[in-house]
C-alpha cells in the first residue's frame, strides 16, 4: 500500500520541518566557534600576562647583580634583558613591551638608620593586536555584542627589588 505524497499542510508534520535541522545547527557550531575562540583568546591572555611577570622577575634578578658593578646602570640593564626575552618569545615579539625602571625607597632602613634603595620594574604591553583577539572580537560583534573592535588588551605587571647599595 503506497502512502499519498504530502503536501507542506497542517496534516504533514515533516514538511513543516524541513530546514529546521539545518538552522539550529548553524546557530549550535556558530555558538560552540565562540566559544572555543573566547577559551583560545583568554588563554592567550593567561599565557601572556604569565610571560609577562616572569620578564619582570628576570629583569629585577638582572638589575640586581648589575647593582653591584653600577646601581645607576642596573634599571637599562634590565630593561635592556626583558627586551631581549620579548624578542625570543615569537608570540610576544610584536606586543611592544615597555619598559620602565622606577627608583624609590625601600620600606625599610639598615642598622645604622640609612633608607635603603629600592627598584621597580615596571613591564607593559599592548595585545589587542594579536589575530586571534582581533578574531574574538569580530566574533562577538557577530552576536552583537559590542561593535568587533578588540578593546585596548594592555597587560601590566611589576617587580621590585632591593639595589645593592654600594657599601
Amino acid at each position: 500500500m503506497s502512502h499519498p505524497a504530502c503536501t507542506p499542510s497542517l496534516s504533514c508534520p515533516h514538511a513543516r520541518q524541513r530546514g529546521a535541522a539545518a538552522v539550529e545547527f548553524a546557530l549550535t557550531i556558530t555558538m560552540l566557534l565562540v566559544m572555543a575562540l573566547a577559551i583560545a583568546g583568554f588563554g592567550f591572555l593567561a599565557w601572556a600576562q604569565q610571560r609577562l611577570s616572569a620578564m619582570a622577575g628576570e629583569g629585577a634578578r638582572v638589575a640586581l647583580l648589575a647593582s653591584y658593578q653600577d646601581p645607576v646602570r642596573a634599571g637599562a640593564s634590565a630593561c635592556q634583558r626583558v627586551r631581549h626575552m620579548a624578542d625570543d618569545a615569537l608570540l610576544l615579539s610584536g606586543v611592544g613591551i615597555q619598559c620602565r625602571p622606577v627608583s624609590l625607597p625601600c620600606g625599610w632602613n639598615d642598622a645604622n638608620g640609612d633608607a635603603q634603595p629600592c627598584m621597580r620594574l615596571e613591564l607593559s604591553g599592548d595585545v589587542s593586536g594579536w589575530p586571534l583577539l582581533r578574531l574574538l572580537g569580530s566574533a562577538f560583534a557577530l552576536l552583537g555584542e559590542g561593535q568587533g573592535e578588540t578593546q585596548g588588551y594592555r597587560l601590566r605587571t611589576s617587580a621590585t627589588i632591593q639595589i645593592a647599595s654600594g657599601g
